[in-house]
């Protein structure tokens, strides 16, 4: 079996590294222009990449593995949640002296973070961001929309399912960028202010209990039926026949 460098897909008869449609993937990713001729795409590709990383006289192994590393350091420069510095720099480091890799061999870095999981965790960052897109800029208005979306990038709480540390690394900063769509939307759009006022809250690191003791929450608490409703019924049932008494609201 054959697979696609790329997207581990079997190729099956083909001899290319990339797929055909992973090929023009990559080209616009990469915003180069691709040879119209399929059978120059992988090899202008290798070219491009080395001419980009001024470097030259590379043997096969050594093309495609710049291309490799390359590509999954572009990948994860493009995704803005979580940290990946550190295998930035390693991956910098295997392109900086991809002459050393020989036949057969591969970057080190290769064994930390492989080009099709960069690749996926792009996919799956692209999908976020375009669900929330949609929902920050009010493009869904009706529930159904909203609930189909928000299932759709479900995924980046689904910790369990997720157990790689490159992934959560991702997901936590979705997770955080998730709830601040929460608390624009439902601040400002479904006029749930005092709600997002708490969430904003709980997002801070390390937050320490509110203590409210007037002011515009307070004010909208005593006026809500509900709380008024709460009120009465303590004060019928401890108040009966006292004119003092105390409640432990615990």
């Amino acid at each position: 079996m054959h697979e696609c460098l790329l997207c581990k897909r079997d190729m099956k008869v083909s001899n290319d590294v990339f797929g055909n449609g992973c090929v023009r993937n990559i080209y616009s990713f990469l915003d180069l222009k691709m040879p119209r001729k399929v059978n120059l795409r992988e090899e202008t590709l290798y070219k491009n990449i080395m001419k980009i990383n001024n470097v030259n006289s590379l043997n096969n192994n050594q093309k495609i593995w710049l291309t490799d590393r390359y590509l999954t350091y572009q990948y994860l420069n493009r995704i803005p949640y979580g940290d990946y510095n550190t295998i930035k720099n390693q991956i910098n480091y295997d392109i900086q002296n991809i002459k050393q890799i020989k036949k057969d061999e591969e970057p080190k870095s290769a064994k930390n973070m492989s080009l099709k999981q960069a690749y996926d965790l792009y996919k799956k960052v692209i999908k976020f961001q375009d669900g929330i897109d949609k929902i920050s800029k009010g493009n869904c208005t009706d529930e159904d929309s909203i609930k189909k979306i928000i299932t759709s990038i479900s995924f980046i709480f689904n910790m369990s399912k997720n157990k790689k540390q490159y992934e959560n690394n991702a997901f936590k900063g979705m997770q955080f960028a998730f709830w601040q769509t929460v608390i624009e939307v439902g601040g400002n759009y479904a006029e749930f202010p005092i709600s997002a006022y708490f969430l904003q809250h709980s997002l801070v690191e390390n937050p320490e209990n509110l203590y409210i003791t007037d002011g515009n929450i307070v004010e909208t608490i005593k006026k809500d039926n509900n709380f008024k409703n709460i009120v009465k019924k303590i004060v019928e049932e401890k108040g009966k026949n006292s004119d003092s008494f105390e409640y432990d609201y615990q």
